[in-house]
């Protein structure tokens, strides 16, 4: 049918399956490093909202 071509994807795809998980493996991690650093100070991570203040009653 294709010949070449379909034994040229044949050696693609495990090279974009393990660029994939890697990638995703890295998303993970930075998303597990910016929740457990929430709570830093105002302006760490991506997160600038930081815990809720209280407001002086005047």
């Amino acid at each position: 049918m294709m010949g070449g071509s379909m034994m040229g994807w044949a050696g693609v795809w495990p090279v974009l399956v393990l660029i994939v998980l890697i990638l995703l493996g890295y998303a993970v991690f930075r998303l597990a490093q910016s929740r457990a650093r929430a709570g830093a100070a105002p302006g760490e991570g991506t997160r600038s909202e930081g815990p809720p203040q209280a407001r002086p009653s005047a």
